[in-house]
């Protein structure tokens, strides 16, 4: 019995319904015969088909699945695909029946290591989907996964394979998009965005965009998960892949002005945000441009966001370069839209809640220091906005916010300077501003800036300019200071207690930068009005009786001492008269003791005292004295103020500058009178800066070399007192390394004051000095042929004691101890009793 043609029966071979021939030359090497067996099934099918024999139908594809398709044979791989493909054709209208087992044999095969296999399962495929048409959809993302490894293969017939097979897909997806699953499809275009090959690439992107051309497929409702790949996609080399990545971008963006309805714009914005801030122009310029058309859609939902739009935008505005046009253009459009919804009066109550003020304050402050004019404007212009908008809201940050501005009042660039004072004239303006200094800083600005618009180049008695800016611009940011803090009963008390005091005081404030700007001088007319502006402000005595209740709840010492720490070191003499004229006034009129405040910068006025100004000399040693009588009158001095001025006070000792060297040497003083034994870890310190002092002869010195042996003798009676003992070892090794240093000093007092140090030290710590006899006892040798007798009488009277120690090994020291006694004896004639040996 025949089944078809010539085909033998299924009871005489093994793979039935195929007969044997039909399934050799399936498996044949040549393409023609396997071509040849192809089409014999396919009419097979087509009978089978016809007469409803689905069990047969069934039967052939096991058949070509497992013993062809999955076999190891390539040759039987290739002609299991092309009887699958056959089969396919057969069945027609009809393979939708049986399409899961013959595509499921076909897509294993799409990952052999053959070659040909995998072309050839691209072209099985091919001719089943092309049959199937809609009924393989279900299989669609399994296609998808398997198409983005062919599309990038390395035999361009497999690319050209799949690129036919995945170009019916997208056909067949069109057509039936109804029945097209996008959940179960997503992630897989999720996955694969992030690949960077471009062929993968250039795969996802098409079929994003076939997919978001489809009318009943609303891609936007998955914009969220593949809008960061579509960006990072945007940095590949190829200019196609980029094209059509900017395209899809934009048919994005514009169904989203369409319909904004089903963007989830709360996942999409950080997204935004990020790629916004990209060094690729191209992926800069986009997320931008989406930014700004998300404020004006979306509106005062975007304001949770603020802090990391400011992010975005805030840097873009520097850009001057032509090829950066389009992107500064579009931040200053972003920023211009966020200032409208901020002050929209409509929403106000909503965007008070909406808006997060610590994480935009945050973001505000570290621009504040960018290098570009335009920025800080920028973000002056926002403070100033949200001072105005959210006032009670922005008090919690008034007291940061003007120690950041404060340094901002130096910039190169008047405009910034300009929109600084405006942002800082509304912080002293605010019922909630409590930060005295700020205020106090912004009357010295006042008071500089009036003086600089009285001085008259043509006058000879005019004084100085204090500013280096032109008169107009200093006449310019005195109106606004005047105008907008000229009703606040504040600014009047400050005015009254402090300006006054630093004009007729000749006091001169100008920032640490001022001298960088260095614009020149020119000239104004109608300056008048400013001056006499002023002068109201410096004159409101119905607030002077509210003085004494107002300064003490607003002034915080712990902050204004940091801003005057910052000027010390500064060697414009304005400034520095600025500096010690304000610790003057504090001084004298707070109850505060304000020199424990200034201890931090005790270093800063000892530097000042060399100024070639004499008022600055004398203020500044004034103050200095001051400050070590709130010191010591205070009972609650503590040592932590010694420790860190100490060696400050040292170093100054040591100056060439000879009222430098008597104040340092006078505070050393006080310090030993203060803090007693606690001054001994400084020993050594407090030696290299007495000792050089003690051979001074000049009258102009004496009070130098008075205070120094004061300190000598006090330490002596530390050093003598039984419950005071030098801690350790080492605090010994130095003070022993220091004295040996000034045994060759050419003054016989500082040589006669080491000895006796020594002596000192042998009598009351014979124990901790032994490990010294042996290098003390070579020196001292040495000094026995001293031209002086009293040098030497010293000198003998401590070997005497060296050698009467029981820590004496050295024999020689005895003979040389004795000679030097005989010959000292002889030579002087004198008898020293003292030495009882």
């Amino acid at each position: 019995m025949e089944n078809y043609k010539g085909f033998k029966t299924a009871m005489e071979s093994p793979y039935a319904p195929l007969s044997e021939s039909a399934a050799k030359a399936l498996g044949d090497k040549a393409y023609d015969k396997r071509k040849v067996a192809s089409q014999e099934i396919e009419k097979m099918v087509t009978e089978f088909s016809l007469k409803n024999n689905s069990v047969q139908i069934s039967k052939l594809i096991e058949v070509l699945s497992n013993d062809f398709a999955g076999s190891r044979d390539a040759n039987k791989r290739k002609g299991g695909l092309i009887g699958l493909a056959a089969t396919s054709l057969g069945l027609g209208k009809d393979s939708h029946k049986h399409v899961d087992e013959l595509v499921t044999p076909i897509l294993n095969c799409l990952n052999d290591q053959d070659v040909r296999v995998r072309y050839f399962a691209c072209e099985s495929l091919y001719n089943v989907v092309k049959v199937s048409r809609s009924a393989i959809i279900p299989f669609l993302p399994d296609l998808f996964s398997a198409l983005s490894r062919l599309v990038a293969d390395n035999d361009h017939t497999v690319r050209d394979g799949s690129e036919l097979l995945d170009r019916l897909l997208k056909d067949i997806v069109t057509e039936s998009s109804q029945s097209f699953k996008m959940e179960a499809f997503i992630p897989l275009l999720k996955e694969r965005i992030y690949v960077k090959n471009s062929f993968v690439r250039q795969y996802v992107i098409s079929w994003i965009s076939i997919l978001n051309a489809v009318p009943e497929i609303n891609m936007v409702l998955y914009l969220t998960d593949i809008i960061d790949g579509l960006f990072t996609m945007l940095e590949d080399n190829t200019q196609e892949i980029q094209r059509m990545c900017e395209t899809t971008l934009t048919q994005f963006l514009k169904s989203i002005r369409n319909d904004s309805s089903s963007v989830r714009m709360e996942d999409t914005i950080n997204t935004l945000i990020t790629h916004a801030q990209s060094p690729h122009e191209q992926i800069k310029s986009i997320a931008l441009t989406w930014i700004r058309e998300f404020v004006q859609i979306f509106g005062s939902n975007v304001l949770p966001y603020a802090s990391g739009i400011f992010t975005a935008i805030l840097p873009c505005l520097e850009y001057n370069e032509e090829s950066m046009k389009n992107i500064k253009e579009c931040a200053v459009s972003v920023n211009k839209s966020m200032m409208k919804l901020v002050s929209s009066k409509e929403h106000k109550t909503q965007n008070i809640e909406q808006i997060d003020l610590k994480s935009i304050m945050t973001v505000l402050s570290r621009y504040l220091n960018h290098n570009s004019a335009q920025t800080k404007i920028a973000v002056l212009e926002w403070i100033y906005h949200l001072l105005i908008n959210f006032p009670n809201e922005m008090s919690t940050h008034l007291s940061e916010l003007g120690n950041n501005l404060l340094g901002i009042l130096s910039d190169n660039s008047d405009d910034v300077v300009l929109k600084c004072i405006s942002v800082l004239a509304e912080i002293v303006k605010s019922q909630h501003s409590k930060d005295f200094h700020i205020l106090f800083v912004m009357v010295s600005w006042r008071t500089c800036l009036v003086e600089t618009c009285r001085y008259n180049p043509r006058k000879s008695d005019s004084k100085r300019r204090v500013l280096h800016i032109p008169e107009s611009k200093a006449t310019e940011w005195l109106r606004i200071l005047n105008i907008q803090n000229k009703p606040k009963k504040k600014l009047y008390i400050c005015e009254s207690h402090f300006a006054q005091e630093c004009i007729t005081g000749n006091i001169r404030f100008t920032n640490d930068a001022v001298p960088s700007l260095n614009l020149g001088i020119s000239q104004t007319e109608k300056m008048e009005d400013s001056i006499e502006d002023m002068k109201s402000f410096s004159n409101a005595p119905e607030y002077i009786d509210e003085l004494e209740s107002d300064i003490p709840d607003g002034f915080k010492m712990e902050a204004f001492v940091p801003l005057l720490k910052e000027r010390v070191y500064l060697k414009n003499s304005f400034v520095r008269q600025y500096v010690i004229s304000c610790i003057s006034i504090l001084n004298a009129e707070t109850e505060i003791n304000v020199g424990l405040y200034f201890i931090d910068i005790i270093d800063g006025l000892f530097t000042m005292l060399e100024d070639n100004t004499q008022e600055i000399q004398r203020i500044c040693e004034s103050t200095l004295i001051k400050f070590l009588k709130s010191i010591c009158n205070d009972d609650s001095s503590s040592i932590s103020h010694m420790e860190d001025t100490m060696n400050t006070l040292i170093i100054h000792a040591q100056s060439p500058h000879q009222r430098i060297k008597f104040l340092a040497l006078t505070w050393i003083r006080e310090f030993v009178q203060i803090f007693g034994s606690n001054v001994l870890p400084y020993a050594s310190g407090i030696f290299t800066a007495i000792l050089p002092y003690l051979e001074c002869e000049e009258n102009s010195m004496a009070n130098v070399k008075e205070c120094a042996a004061s300190i000598n003798k006090s330490m002596m009676k530390l050093i003598a007192s039984k419950k005071h003992k030098i801690q350790n070892i080492e605090e010994m090794k130095s003070i022993i390394t220091i004295l040996s240093r000034y045994l060759n000093h050419n003054s016989e007092q500082t040589k006669i004051a080491v000895l006796e140090w020594i002596y000192h030290l042998l009598i009351h710590f014979p124990n901790e000095m032994s490990i010294y006899l042996n290098e003390l006892s070579n020196n001292l040798l040495d000094i026995l042929s001293d031209n002086s007798d009293d040098v030497v009488l010293k000198c003998i009277l401590i070997l005497a004691e060296i050698i009467k120690s029981q820590h004496s090994k050295g024999k020689q020291f005895c003979f040389c101890g004795f000679t030097a006694f005989t010959t000292f004896s002889l030579k002087s004639n004198v008898q020293l009793e003292c030495l009882d040996i």
